[in-house]
């Protein structure tokens, strides 16, 4: 976790590639994250993700589905065309709002998703 973590603001930088024993090791803190604050915002920064191994691809696609109910809002932050895809694709099975920022507006994703 980043840094700017705190309260129900969970801040992620996610580089190279996913892999199962990243979702391993992230989970768990997210997961009391939310069990402490219920619904939570999360910041993904994505500048420096390179792709996902299919272990790590299934483990967040289980991971998301699992939690589609727990966030309120998701920043993204990446200047990939792939990444903001992809977020695009989860809108329709999450109740969160997401927007995607490029990578030179990291403070203006920060004060988005700490809007109540």
């Amino acid at each position: 976790m980043l840094p700017e973590s705190s309260g129900r603001l969970v801040a992620l930088r996610v580089a190279g590639k996913l892999t199962k024993e990243d979702m391993v090791s992230v989970a768990p803190p997210v997961e009391e994250k939310i069990r402490e604050n219920g619904k939570v915002d999360l910041l993904c920064d994505m500048t420096d993700l390179h792709g996902w191994s299919l272990g790590g691809f299934w483990a967040e696609l289980r991971f998301d589905a699992k939690h589609a109910k727990d966030f309120r809002r998701v920043a993204v932050i990446t200047g990939k065309p792939l990444h903001r895809f992809m977020a695009s694709m989860l809108k329709p099975f999450t109740s969160a709002e997401i927007k995607c920022f490029q990578q030179e507006k990291k403070t203006d994703a920060l004060t988005w998703i700490s809007h109540n």
